[in-house]
């Protein structure tokens, strides 16, 4: 009977290590970055902190079209949903809008987080009202970034699929 509990544990004990990749050495530890392909169809939301828009929440879809038929590479982004406004009191509201953006095109479409970030941070070069960017959650359902201003002002955007 000894036996038998000693062989069903070694063999729990192998199947353990075997489906959890058993021990990793340091060098193995490294994780490969996760590529995502943003072309596709994403669902925002935006939110802030600590402005007049806290308590709105601008939503939509972001479609990313390939650069004429060429996957590798992104296209126009169409957008389509509600985006925060400031009337002439700096009062915020939610506009609707339907637009195009051209701001990614002939980028790579498929990205590691630090090569989106270091997109998001050249589309950005020269606005010294933008303290930080970071990039919270990157993979093929969720991407998620705050962008954090000078003014104390922190948008987050949630896309997902």
């Amino acid at each position: 009977m000894k036996k038998i509990i000693t062989l069903v544990f070694t063999g729990v004990a192998t199947l353990f290590f075997t489906a959890c990749g058993g021990v990793e050495t340091e060098e193995e530890s490294v994780a490969t970055p996760i590529e995502v392909n943003l072309i596709g169809t994403w669902d925002y939301s935006l939110f802030t902190t600590n402005s007049t828009c806290d308590g709105l929440l601008s939503q939509g879809i972001k479609i990313v079209e390939s650069m004429n038929g060429d996957t590798s590479k992104m296209g126009n982004t169409l957008i389509q949903g509600t985006e925060f406004d400031l009337d002439a009191n700096q009062q915020c509201y939610l506009t609707s809008i339907d637009k195009v953006s051209t701001n990614t095109y002939a980028q790579p479409s498929i990205m590691t987080s630090t090569e989106y970030k270091s997109g998001l941070i050249n589309s950005i070069a020269g606005d010294n009202t933008i303290k930080s960017i970071t990039v919270d959650s990157f993979n093929n359902s969720k991407i998620q970034k705050t962008i954090s201003y000078t003014s104390s002002v922190i948008i987050t955007e949630i896309m997902t699929r």
